[in-house]
């Protein structure tokens, strides 16, 4: 199932931008779109589909199957940490501190060749949920590379993992498995990212949002994830000037 945003003209795409940013800072409301855990699709370029939180964990159960358990650890960390794809890849063993449970971005792999990420607010930290910290220590236990300059995700030749054949497994696991049929170039492991994208962005707001994904400006994000401010004015609205339930005035001031 799919929500479609259909704005027409870029002022009220703009303007619906401007006003869930300012709601946001004003109030400090999170989750104000948090209803909108569907898949959804835009009519603006920039937005693509997002799975919802159901099939998010459903595709996580999945995973947990015995033949497909080598690729839950590296689809998770797109899922719950939104880095990109390249930055998965390059990960080494020596970026994973599981004492305090956090993965260094310090690197990614772009056209087979190390390098570092694309932006300086690329370079960060994102903490390893309870579920991805189990899996990661689960993929380290049945893995043939564990020295700290190993990367994480291999071939068996100890290179880093073809991105081409995590795609096939994504995508067969969500069509043929899961039943989900995305539009055509929207199934890729980007979906992941932008998935846990959305799910931060519902949570926790696009600032939030801008840290986890490692964009520079917030502009990016906002742009992207527009669609889940779709709606929110009205939850904003009724949250913030519903009448409260208990009187707010000191005794001595009621007539």
């Amino acid at each position: 199932m799919f929500f479609v945003a259909v704005l027409g003209h870029e002022p009220v795409f703009l303007l619906r931008q401007l006003i869930h940013l300012h709601l946001a800072a004003a109030t400090g409301l999170r989750g104000a779109a948090s209803a909108f855990n569907l898949a959804m699709v835009s009519s603006s370029p920039q937005e693509k589909p997002a799975l919802s939180r159901d099939q998010g964990w459903a595709l996580w159960d999945a995973l947990a199957k015995p033949e497909h358990l080598r690729y839950r650890a590296a689809f998770g960390v797109l899922l719950f940490t939104s880095i990109r794809t390249g930055e998965m890849l390059g990960l080494q063993w020596q970026d994973l501190d599981f004492g305090i449970r956090t993965i260094h971005v310090r690197r990614q792999i772009y056209r087979n060749q190390v390098t570092t990420p694309k932006t300086n607010k690329s370079l960060r930290d994102r903490r390893m949920s309870e579920e991805l910290y189990k899996a990661l220590l689960h993929h380290r236990q049945m893995s043939q590379y564990t020295s700290p300059g190993d990367f994480v995700f291999t071939t068996s030749t100890g290179r880093p993992a073809n991105p081409d054949d995590l795609r096939k497994i994504l995508q067969h696991l969500l069509r043929d498995e899961l039943g989900i049929r995305l539009p055509k170039g929207c199934d890729g492991l980007h979906l992941l990212r932008h998935t846990s994208g959305s799910w931060v962005y519902e949570s926790a707001g696009p600032k939030e949002a801008q840290a986890a994904l490692g964009y520079s400006n917030i502009q990016t994000t906002l742009g992207i994830y527009t669609h889940l401010a779709e709606g929110a004015e009205d939850t904003v609205t009724d949250a913030v000037f519903s009448r409260p339930l208990a009187p707010t005035l000191a005794p001595e001031h009621v007539n």
